[in-house]
C-alpha cells in the first residue's frame, strides 16, 4: 500500500495545528489533509509569501 503511515498523518496534523490551522478531516489514505487558514498564517507556517 503506498501512503503515509499514520504516525506521520498525525505529526503532520499536529504540527500544522501548532501554526495556528484548522486542520480538517484527512482521507482514508493519508494522501490529502485539508487546512484552513488566513492567508498570513499559511505564508508563516510554510515560509512563503503571496503577491497581489
Amino acid at each position: 500500500m503506498f501512503g503515509p503511515t499514520p504516525s506521520t498523518v498525525s505529526a503532520v496534523r499536529s504540527w500544522l495545528s501548532s501554526q495556528g490551522l484548522s486542520v480538517g478531516s484527512t482521507a482514508q489514505d493519508g494522501l490529502v489533509v485539508p487546512v484552513k487558514g488566513a492567508a498570513a498564517m499559511i505564508a508563516k507556517a510554510f515560509g512563503i509569501g503571496f503577491e497581489s
